[in-house]
């Protein structure tokens, strides 16, 4: 049976509460004292008649036990596993509102395939101890409910260029990182009517890629508290711009104990027009549709339509 996280903190805090207490009454004790070295007598009972005795200053005992008392939450904060998250690059540009990410048109590629594996099981649930890494570090507030996404795209180099350009953005925070090349990173934050877009860009170097062969590239990316909503949420991928037919699919792992109930798909096109229903090829475990997994693939044909996936748990 688990614990919720907030009875969790809720206890901790107030065992930080008492031993700051403790602390603060020995200092008073030692002030009162003439001396500030009243002596005490503590017996701690072990088994059968045994005990183990000791002495020394009383104040100093308990401003131990205090000072264990308020850091051991903050220690076993930090003792625990840290959640499965995209590892930041070293290096990444900051780029300025006013200024302009790298086009992702990509004219001398070809995408064969493109497969979305989008891991939902950390997006509901906020460990007990983010209170206390947060409070102690300002930069982590963001990163909450991380949900991991691992692209995984077969692509084709048809002339001799340097970089290919893949973009990846949210509502929120996010972190990415190319697994198979080396690549640059560019992100841009744009807040407007209080949210704010995080959009990163990849210059990724496939120079020393043959022309005409096919070879794969594999991005890892972590999406903060995107996809939070306890009532449900959407995914999109889309097409890239070619003439040649691209398979696209979307592999989604649900957590366990808020597996989905229903899907529906839409499909729109480059322009931002409206959307219409549309099908494609669908797979879930268990077969009833309200499992932890679902998969979604078509072959798309139209370029630059994206299909937007979107599921209640």
């Amino acid at each position: 049976m688990s614990v919720a996280p907030g009875l969790v903190v809720a206890c901790l805090a107030l065992l930080m509460l008492l031993g700051i207490f403790i602390v603060v009454y020995s200092l008073f004790r030692l002030v009162r004292s003439k001396h500030g070295s009243a002596e005490s007598d503590v017996s701690i009972p072990l088994i059968g008649s045994k005990k183990i005795e000791l002495k020394g200053p009383a104040w100093l005992i308990l401003v131990a036990i205090g000072v264990l008392m308020v850091a051991s939450p903050v220690l076993a904060a930090f003792s625990q596993k840290s959640a499965d998250v995209t590892v930041p690059p070293i290096s990444v540009q900051r780029v300025q509102e006013n200024e302009d990410l790298p086009d992702e048109d990509n004219p001398s590629f070809r995408f064969i395939s493109d497969l979305s594996i989008l891991d939902l099981r950390q997006s509901q649930s906020v460990p007990w101890y983010t209170s206390f890494r947060h409070f102690l570090n300002a930069n982590e507030k963001e990163q909450v409910r991380p949900t991991v996404l691992r692209n995984i795209m077969v692509v084709r180099k048809t002339a001799a260029v340097h970089d290919l350009v893949i973009s990846y953005s949210t509502t929120g925070a996010l972190a990415v990182r190319c697994l198979t090349h080396n690549a640059t990173y560019k992100e841009k934050r744009v807040t407007q009517s209080g949210t704010t877009t995080d959009t990163w860009a990849l210059v990724i170097d496939v120079s020393a890629m043959p022309v005409n062969v096919d070879f794969e590239i594999v991005v890892e990316a972590t999406y903060f508290n995107a996809f939070s909503d306890p009532r449900g949420s959407d995914y999109s991928t889309y097409g890239n711009k070619q003439t040649d037919p691209e398979n696209l699919s979307v592999a989604l792992i649900f957590p366990e104990n808020k597996p989905m109930k229903s899907m529906n798909i839409m499909e729109f096109p480059p322009n931002g027009g409206p959307g219409m229903e549309f099908q494609g090829m669908e797979r879930k475990y268990p077969e009833d549709g309200n499992g932890p997994t679902y998969y979604w693939t078509t072959t798309n044909t139209r370029s630059g339509y994206y299909y937007k996936l979107a599921w209640t748990w």
